[in-house]
């Protein structure tokens, strides 16, 4: 959090927002579901399309793994002494950064493999629901929100 203006006192940025839906509610096709309960599915409340908590899809896996390896690298940059090794750490992370990226829009590409509009709809209804809510409890810390984007907003105090 950074004071970026005169009226604009922080932006809350979350990290990773979208994959992090994708991980923690099994968003990928395979997963999607017709049936079972609220105790097996996670529900995205908004469409009602269910997700089945177990096992971990192949999307959500290869979208952790991705985010890890990314981390991993950061990490080995900050470490590094070698500017040279730094550079190529950073084109390395960088490149995953956008791997990762595509992910999302893909689910909305009727030519992708893993064509989803039930997948692309569940992550921005989370997405959706998350950013409300943590509006919410930042305005009752004395916040008041004033715009909001795909993964933060900006507030003054």
């Amino acid at each position: 959090m950074a004071r970026l203006h005169e009226n604009i006192f922080f932006y809350f940025d979350f990290k990773s927002l979208y994959h992090s839906i994708v991980i923690a509610k099994n968003i990928s096709p395979e997963t999607l579901c017709k049936d079972g309960g609220e105790e097996n599915c996670y529900v995205a409340l908004e469409f009602g399309y269910k997700f089945r908590k177990e096992p971990l899809g192949f999307i959500p896996t290869v979208t952790s793994q991705i985010l890890n390896d990314r981390i991993r690298l950061k990490s080995m940059m900050k470490e590094s002494t070698d500017p040279e090794e730094k550079q190529i750490l950073n084109f390395r992370q960088e490149a995953l950064k956008t791997l990762i990226s595509t992910v999302y829009g893909l689910y909305n590409h009727p030519q992708y493999r893993w064509y989803s509009v039930e997948c692309s709809e569940a992550i921005t209804a989370w997405g959706r629901d998350f950013l409300k809510e943590t509006m919410k409890k930042a305005g009752k810390h004395g916040f008041k929100p004033l715009y909001a984007d795909i993964d933060g907003f900006f507030v003054t105090y």
